[in-house]
């Protein structure tokens, strides 16, 4: 135990630590990555500019904390959804999500300008794909490429919700089609999970 801090002491550490990540990703999202500041998170928690950077040195570290916390509960979700029997499916709806693709596209923008935020995403990405690979690799019957079905999957599902967002809509029904399509011959299932 750290001298003189009781266990309520570290809990309300703690609440301060969350409350300040969930400022920061709530303003990324809405307002993107360069409204982030560690003034503006501590005026929308309500505390000090000074407590922000008792837990985060510098608005990078901020920046880290928050990607890092965000992959793990996302590691989380696609375990839990690539434990079925169509993992691929699963892959494409988890990356299908639009809610989650806000926060994506302004850590990718961001990677563009911060280079330790880039070498975490990809490492993060990388170990993602691996995972996805296994779990597609199982399922596999169709003798095309695990690796190479996660990155189809994954990337065509973020790149509709991308162009979704911004109201572009012409070829996403051709492409879904082409999706499914090739999803049936991978799986050997339909999207309701039947045998084809």
């Amino acid at each position: 135990m750290e001298k003189g801090i009781t266990s309520a002491g570290r809990k309300e550490r703690a609440s301060a630590r969350g409350a300040i990540l969930a400022a920061t990703e709530r303003l990324m999202v809405e307002e993107g990555y360069a409204a982030v500041t560690t003034r503006r998170v501590a005026k929308i928690v309500g505390v000090t500019a000074a407590l922000v950077h008792y837990h985060f040195a510098t608005t990078d570290d901020l920046l880290l904390a928050l990607f890092r916390s965000l992959s793990a509960r996302f590691k989380e979700e696609l375990a839990n959804r690539l434990d079925t029997p169509d993992p691929l499916r699963a892959l494409w709806r988890l990356n299908s999500d639009p809610d989650g693709s806000a926060i994506v596209l302004e850590f990718m923008a961001l990677s563009n300008h911060r280079k330790a935020i880039r070498q975490e995403i990809a490492a993060f990405v990388e170990e993602l794909r691996d995972i996805q690979t296994r779990a597609i690799g199982a399922a596999d019957g169709a003798g095309l490429s695990p690796v190479g079905l996660s990155v189809l999957a994954a990337g065509m599902a973020r790149s509709i919700v991308m162009e979704q967002s911004l109201g572009v809509t012409l070829g996403h029904d051709e492409a879904l089609a082409m999706v499914e399509a090739l999803m049936r011959h991978a799986t050997g299932r339909d999207a309701d999970g039947h045998a084809v």
